[in-house]
């Protein structure tokens, strides 16, 4: 890519080494969540730890769907990686559908074009085409929203059915040994999490990223950069505030978008030409 007079070049991380990486998150997960069920962690300490490690998870999830997939694990391990998830309902939707739906929202999402909010094609628009309730409201239930907007596109994937078979019995099992306040405990700080991931990054930064201004928000105050960095991790950083440049080169590593930030603010009159209108 080129920008002004300057050349980058980037590639992809593979999915074979985030598959790793976000399996020993998620063991982080599960090892929190298991310390708060034994009454090892009061709520407010499981909440903030549940925060740091759901939420690295969450963007690492987001980061594999734009990933190098020519080096793979064996089929069976990389059914394990993209399965094993922190998981608090049976119809809890799988990465195969989540990506599929992402990859779709990057195409209506193109640089120079109007973003095209048909939510039965492109299910994710959801979230940026209501207003601030509706649209809070529809990341807190996910979950439930996609498996409406599912079973409308007649597109119920068998994904969903091994989730269904995997993790009903062991929620069952978790309720049985720990009880439904514990249960209860972990749903709300996953649903939570969710929301205030899909709240954040996708009706709040489509909605009013463009309205802001571009070269406000990769100016971004440092201390915000920090915050974000020690909450959300080494992929975000500042990502928060470079979404439109995410959605021009969307193969480019989260962890790398600064240097693109940088070279955008050297030469600002390229950026009209890479973000789309609204």
């Amino acid at each position: 890519m080129k920008i002004g007079n300057e050349e980058y070049k980037f590639r992809p991380e593979p999915k074979k080494a985030m598959d790793l990486e976000i399996f020993i998150l998620l063991c982080g997960v599960y090892a929190v969540v298991f310390f708060y069920a034994f009454d090892y962690l009061s709520w407010p300490v499981f909440y903030l730890l549940f925060h740091i490690f759901y939420m690295r998870v969450f963007i690492g999830n987001h980061d594999r769907m734009h990933a190098d997939r020519t080096k793979k694990w064996p089929r069976p391990l990389e059914l394990f990686f993209e399965h094993f998830a922190m998981v608090v309902t049976p119809w809890d939707e799988p990465f195969d559908s989540i990506r599929a739906k992402h990859r779709t929202h990057h195409v209506t999402h193109l640089p120079n074009r109007e973003p095209d909010h048909n939510v039965l094609k492109d299910p994710h628009s959801l979230y940026e085409a209501k207003g601030f309730f509706q649209s809070f409201f529809y990341c807190l239930f996910y979950e439930e929203v996609q498996l409406i907007i599912d079973i409308k596109n007649k597109h119920i994937t068998l994904s969903r059915l091994v989730r269904l078979i995997i993790y009903l019995p062991l929620q069952i099992l978790f309720i049985g040994y720990f009880g439904w306040q514990k249960f209860l405990g972990v749903f709300f700080a996953v649903r939570i999490m969710s929301a205030m991931g899909w709240f954040l990054f996708s009706w709040f930064l489509h909605v009013h990223m463009y309205q802001f201004g571009i070269l406000k928000q990769l100016r971004a105050a440092r201390f915000i950069q920090y915050i974000f960095g020690i909450f959300n991790g080494r992929r975000v950083k500042d990502g928060f505030f470079h979404h439109a440049v995410h959605h021009a080169w969307p193969h480019v590593p989260s962890a790398k978008l600064h240097i693109l930030d940088e070279a955008l603010m050297r030469h600002p009159e390229q950026i009209p030409q890479m973000i789309q209108t609204h």
